[in-house]
């Protein structure tokens, strides 16, 4: 009889221990999975969020850095060419009422002279 209880007692803690044992287990597999995949879903946001950043202030920096060259190159030209024109303009002004003053002026030297002769 003491055999047979010695032999139930050792057979329920056998089984206790053992699911005691699988349920530790279970639970820490489970934590360590969960922990596994909230590092790696971490990590994924994190650099996914990063490149996203990376991207949108990359963008932003070509497109300003893009108008900012448009316009300087703009006003640049817009100068340059003004500036072009200006001195162009002036060079015909000075050129047609130098050709002016001189026509008159030869004109009426010639037409003092001859007058007077």
């Amino acid at each position: 009889m003491s055999s047979l209880i010695y032999y139930v007692v050792s057979y329920l803690i056998y089984y206790v221990v053992s699911y005691l044992i699988y349920y530790v287990v279970s639970f820490l597999i489970y934590y360590v999975v969960l922990y596994l995949i909230y590092y790696v879903v971490s990590y994924l946001i994190y650099y996914v969020v990063s490149y996203l950043i990376y991207y949108v202030v990359s963008s932003l920096i070509y497109y300003v850095v893009s108008y900012i060259i448009y316009y300087v190159v703009s006003s640049l030209i817009y100068y340059v060419v003004s500036y072009i024109i200006y001195y162009v303009v002036s060079y015909l002004i000075y050129y047609v009422v130098s050709y002016i003053i001189y026509y008159v002026v030869s004109s009426l030297i010639y037409c003092v002279v001859s007058y007077l002769i």
